[in-house]
């Protein structure tokens, strides 16, 4: 099994790979913490300045079918804040793997929806839900290589409860009752935001590491 080595400590490795396909690896723990550091920042930074990603993902849209719920269902969900992702504390390095570890975070991502709340027959509602989803958390395995690195894995391990900011379509006295049921419906389909974002920034991220060159930012932190 294959140890975690974070920060300050000296990579000794066993490893098959070539010092060409792992350019990292004989290097001071304190450069190669900048290193690979700057190399995920790197990358975050390609996805939010790309136009084409921007559109994409500011905000993200879930499936187009309806959540449905027991009174009614909510549509055209959507995902606002998610290029704010950024690397959350230093990365680490799997020494006899040449594989880098990262955490992934964004607080206060928005989400809006449109919903229809039928209370009786006769008595319809339809309106606008805007809130904030406090968290999103996520991890990373990258295997490292010189010219295109490899995404291992990408997984979303966490989405943060539902608030409600603002609220639009029911009368003051069934208020408070349908804001419930709706935030109750959001909250209860985190693990469908967690997928969606999961699906849709994986080859994202696998198409921007592509882009990036690690052996140009190991040039430009030693020199």
């Amino acid at each position: 099994m294959s140890t975690p080595i974070f920060e300050a400590r000296p990579v000794h490795t066993s490893c098959s790979l070539s010092r060409k396909s792992n350019p990292v690896k004989q290097m001071q723990p304190e450069r190669q913490l900048l290193v690979l550091n700057e190399y995920l920042d790197a990358t975050l930074r390609e996805i939010r300045e790309s136009p084409h990603l921007r559109k994409v993902l500011d905000p993200l849209r879930l499936d187009k079918e309806p959540i449905r719920f027991q009174n009614g269902h909510i549509h055209d969900v959507r995902i606002g804040g998610l290029l704010s992702l950024h690397r959350q504390g230093n990365v680490s390095l799997l020494a006899n793997e040449g594989i880098l570890l990262a955490e992934l975070a964004v607080t206060n991502l928005s989400v809006s929806f449109q919903y229809q709340y039928t209370l009786v027959s006769q008595l319809k509602f339809e309106g606008r839900f805007d809130g904030s989803l406090e968290k999103l958390s996520a991890t990373l395995h990258i295997r490292l290589a010189e010219h295109t690195s490899q995404l291992l894995l990408f997984e979303v391990v966490d989405v943060g409860r539902c608030r409600v900011h603002k609220f639009t379509g029911a009368s003051r006295a069934l208020n408070w009752a349908i804001r419930r049921a709706l935030q109750f419906t959001i909250n209860s389909n985190r693990d469908r935001i967690r997928r969606k974002v999961e699906s849709v920034l994986r080859p994202v991220i696998e198409d921007e590491l592509r882009k990036v060159s690690l052996e140009k930012i190991i040039a430009n932190i030693l020199h």
